[in-house]
């Protein structure tokens, strides 16, 4: 195959999976690592794509290539995680950051926070319940609570 028809052929590909695709990587890893997992599984897919043969079907054969990859990282963090999106990484990722002055300042603000708090703000602004925080932190939701108030009067300053 030629290699433009290849490129068209795998963008194609790209945009009809990406979205399922990319909601199967936030219910496994979490908003904040989706975009990871899905860009390492599709740099994988196409290195592929490029010089192998061609595939009968591609979109089993991308879902296939996206579990090995997600695989692999469950067993290089050493962590096996349940179909949740659990809060695992308690940083701040320069990606999932954008590159303006506010988020900047936030971000300077958020790992000048002591670590607790730091996890507490993180979890609850990706949509964790204070519950949940407490049962992951092994603390009592009130707490989660104080934790919260105080980085909120810590960021407002």
């Amino acid at each position: 195959m030629d290699e433009a028809l290849r490129a068209q052929a795998f963008a194609a590909l790209y945009l009809r999976t990406r979205a399922p695709m990319l909601r199967w990587c936030q219910r496994k890893v979490g908003r904040w690592e989706a975009e990871d997992l899905w860009h390492d599984a599709i740099i994988a897919a196409w290195r592929h794509w490029r010089t192998g043969e061609p595939v009968a079907h591609p979109e089993s054969w991308l879902r296939g290539i996206l579990w090995h990859v997600w695989q692999t990282r469950q067993r290089r963090f050493g962590q096996r995680r349940q179909s949740g999106a659990a809060v695992r990484n308690w940083y701040v990722h320069d990606r999932c950051l954008h590159q303006d002055t506010r988020h900047l300042e936030i971000r300077e603000a958020l790992l000048n926070l002591p670590d607790p708090s730091r996890r507490t703000a993180l979890a609850v602004g990706m949509g964790e319940t204070p519950q949940d925080v407490a049962r992951q932190q092994r603390t009592t939701v009130k707490a989660q609570w104080v934790r919260i108030q105080r980085v909120r009067q810590r960021l407002a300053q």
